[in-house]
């Protein structure tokens, strides 16, 4: 894929001149494509990563910055959490072992600021969904990024119970040949009362 310039364009217009903390939720290339721009671009104080071993040219060269420019690197491990000024980051998930699956080895970060709370799930699918709501892990949150680009593998309606989100976020291409969002997830988002905004329709 190749690295697109809107990842540093929303850093830059947010103006901030340093990342403290970059996290890559897993090492498909939709995920990590425009990282290799923001390594070179702006200073990166650490870098958490799930580990996930991949061996496209697009995490090998991810990989190959990192240590070139001497970032610091840890693997994002469920029960780790670290304070942003007064925000709090926690990570519930991955667990070891790594699943098989690279889409259930995505990092999930649940970010808590003065009442406000963003969950971040990568692309986590329904094994991952179930463990963490067996875990107890999950809380209600102000906005879900959507797993999955909306794909029916994810956003299940006993996850969607826990999780109540007032606002779901959507990431998929416009017109896309998968078919992101399905109905189904649509139809589940709806039900759960979340007010839905995707990027094929709103924008970035």
């Amino acid at each position: 894929a190749e690295a697109s310039p809107k990842v540093l364009e929303a850093i830059s217009k947010a103006g901030c001149a340093k990342l403290d903390v970059l996290i890559s939720t897993h090492p498909h290339a939709d995920h990590i494509g425009g990282l290799a721009r923001v390594l070179d671009e702006v200073p990166v104080g650490k870098v958490i990563d799930s580990g996930k071993v991949h061996t496209s040219k697009t995490y090998e060269g991810y990989l190959e910055k990192i240590l070139a420019k001497d970032i610091p690197f840890a693997l994002g491990r469920a029960g780790s959490s670290f304070a942003l000024g007064p925000a709090t980051v926690m990570i519930l998930w991955p667990m070891e072992p790594l699943a098989g699956n690279i889409n259930d080895c995505s990092i999930v970060v649940h970010v808590l600021y003065d009442g406000f709370s963003a969950l971040l799930t990568g692309d986590i699918e329904e094994p991952s969904e179930q463990a963490l709501i067996k875990a107890r892990s999950l809380s209600p949150t102000t906005v879900l990024k959507v797993s999955h680009h909306g794909s029916d593998t994810s956003t299940t309606a006993a996850f969607l119970s826990i999780v109540r989100p007032a606002i779901a976020i959507i990431s998929a291409g416009t017109g896309n040949t998968y078919g992101h969002p399905t109905a189904n997830v649509l139809a589940r988002l709806k039900a759960s009362g979340a007010k839905v905004y995707r990027t094929d329709l709103n924008g970035t």
